[in-house]
Formats: C-alpha cells, sequence, structure tokens
C-alpha cells in the first residue's frame, strides 16, 4: 500500500490499513462488483457490508455493481462522509483477477468548486491500468474476464 498526502491545507486522508466496509465507500463497491451476486447478497444480508445512509440504492445493488465493471470505475460524491469525493478504480493481475484499487480523494467543496470529477476519475482509471499492466493484466478491451 501506498499513500501521497495532498499538498493541500485541506484535505482527506485515512490512515493505511483502514477498512472500510460501506457500501457507498468507491473502493468497497469496485472489489464487491467481481465478487458473485450471491457473494455480494450474503455480505449485505450479515451486514458485513453496510447500506446504511447511502442515497445510491434507488437501483438495485447488482445493478450498481454492474455498473462499476462495464465503466471500470465506482464513485462516492459524498456518500460515506459528506465532505468527501471519492473515485476508485480495479487493479487486476495477469489473470484478469481484482487484487487491488487505486483510490484518489479529495474534499468534495474543492472537487465540486473546480469541476475536477472527470479529471480525477481519468487519472484513476489510468493509473489503475498502468499498475495492472506491470502486473501482468491484458488491457481492457481484450481481457476477457472482465
Amino acid at each position: 500500500m501506498e499513500q501521497t498526502a495532498s499538498p493541500h491545507q485541506v484535505k482527506h486522508s485515512a490512515a493505511i490499513g483502514t477498512r472500510y466496509n460501506k457500501f457507498a465507500s468507491s473502493s468497497v463497491r469496485v472489489f464487491l462488483a467481481e465478487l458473485p451476486p450471491e457473494e455480494t447478497d450474503r455480505l449485505l444480508a450479515g451486514r458485513t457490508v453496510l447500506q446504511e445512509g447511502y442515497r445510491g440504492l434507488e437501483d438495485p445493488a447488482h445493478e450498481q455493481l454492474a455498473e462499476v465493471r462495464d465503466h471500470g470505475f465506482a464513485v462516492n460524491d459524498g456518500e460515506t462522509t459528506y465532505e468527501e469525493y471519492g473515485v476508485s478504480a480495479p487493479v487486476r493481475d495477469f489473470r484478469g483477477a481484482v487484487v487491488g484499487c487505486i483510490t484518489a480523494s479529495a474534499p468534495r467543496a474543492r472537487v465540486q468548486h473546480q469541476q475536477s470529477q472527470s479529471l480525477l476519475r481519468e487519472a484513476v482509471v489510468q493509473a489503475a491500468e498502468r499498475v495492472s499492466t506491470r502486473l501482468g493484466s491484458l488491457p481492457r478491451e481484450t481481457n476477457p474476464v472482465r
């Protein structure tokens, strides 16, 4: 794991090794998107992953996770905490399996003020693809696992 601190005075930060268990977390949804639906159901039913407070559940969880798989990233726009904007993309190994993710998080007000949502998404997706390539993963278009 690695973390790079923002040079800004106001920043979003979390200690390395922090465990996240909210469905609203972009990194949690990246990992859930790769699981079989019955495993996701088990984690949600057993409250290993919590849905409370998530405003994005107008669509069923499985539909949202399918969008994460299709788009190649997940966004947390103030869902876990109002002040945070986060985006995560999966890191894949030579088998195409998700073995990690790249996440960028920032104060939501700054992201909205600078209208940098698409810039952050693209940077995270590109970084995850570069790391995946170094781990032997095929490009997104040619990987049969995706």
